[in-house]
């Protein structure tokens, strides 16, 4: 094996054990965020239950907004446009009577992902670039751990689609 061999696969295992490492103290997580861990039970909830109401209900999309809950939530009552658990429940409420579903019951994850979108609209209401940039800020400011088995990205901005490993070839 040549040096440059040698050099390249050592690249390629420290590269991948770094990845790996991103969730190991949360073993199992799908993410997480500031040392508060994602569960893939709650990825898969909220595509059960709310999927079909979301315009994307993709793994990276839904971990996207996982990731951003806590961060625009709080941001949102900062600015004097919070939103209560109580509105996401409205929320949810709302659009599962309008689809015919009478007494639905959510999971704290969906719960969680409406209250979030009900403190963005809120958010996005205020219609000001400042607080936008702002907003901005604070999601790049989050340390995000994605697990690649979920997604990939290190920032909470929006988490991408699973990067293929090299050394992993498709069925065929």
């Amino acid at each position: 094996m040549t040096k440059a061999r040698r050099i390249s696969s050592l690249v390629l295992v420290l590269t991948a054990g770094a990845s790996l490492a991103a969730c190991s103290s949360h073993p199992g997580s799908a993410a997480v965020v500031d040392g508060r861990s994602i569960s893939p039970t709650a990825v898969r909830e909220v595509q059960t239950e709310v999927g079909d109401y979301l315009q994307d209900k993709s793994t990276p999309a839904i971990l996207t907004m996982l990731v951003q809950e806590q961060a625009v939530i709080d941001f949102a009552a900062s600015h004097g446009v919070g939103a209560s658990e109580e509105d996401g429940d409205k929320l949810l409420e709302s659009v599962s009577s309008q689809s015919g579903v009478k007494d639905a019951h959510f999971s704290d994850a969906s719960r969680g992902v409406a209250q979030f979108s009900v403190a963005y609209s809120n958010i996005a209401a205020l219609q000001d670039d400042d607080v936008m940039t702002q907003l901005t800020d604070t999601l790049k400011g989050l340390h995000v751990a994605v697990n690649p088995r979920f997604g990939s990205g290190s920032t909470a901005e929006r988490v991408s689609a699973p990067v293929p490993w090299p050394w992993i070839s498709a069925a065929r």
